[in-house]
């Protein structure tokens, strides 16, 4: 089997429309690959932003030497997420499956680390 690389799949990932793009596929009822990978994408798009939104407001809170460290340490869990999303990938390497699981992967890390983030806003924040 070919070894799709991380980069390749994020290439892959990149190229998924966003939201907005293709609203003519029912995603209730995707039942081919591209339709599902597209589905998949919808997923993940809208999941980044509203990471995208919540890691700006709790940014917002932090004084400056707070920011820097928030910085780094989004930038390291970035690293991470997409090394594990890609080893979760590896159980379709090279199939049409692998970037449907990676997504799916990253779509979810990503609404986890949203909530993680959503802890450290304070209460009138939310």
């Amino acid at each position: 089997m070919i070894r799709m690389s991380l980069a390749a799949i994020l290439l892959v990932l990149s190229a998924l429309p966003v939201p907005a793009q293709d609203a003519s596929i029912d995603c209730s009822n995707a039942i081919t690959q591209a339709a599902m990978d597209k589905c998949a994408s919808r997923q993940y798009w809208l999941a980044d932003a509203q990471l995208n939104t919540v890691y700006k407001q709790v940014r917002a809170t932090m004084q400056a030497k707070d920011r820097q460290a928030l910085l780094q340490a989004q930038r390291a869990w970035v690293r991470s997420r997409d090394r594990e999303c890609a080893v979760s990938g590896m159980a379709a390497d090279g199939g049409t499956m692998q970037p449907l699981l990676i997504i799916s992967c990253m779509t979810q890390r990503t609404t986890d680390r949203t909530a993680e983030l959503e802890k450290l806003l304070p209460p009138s924040g939310k």
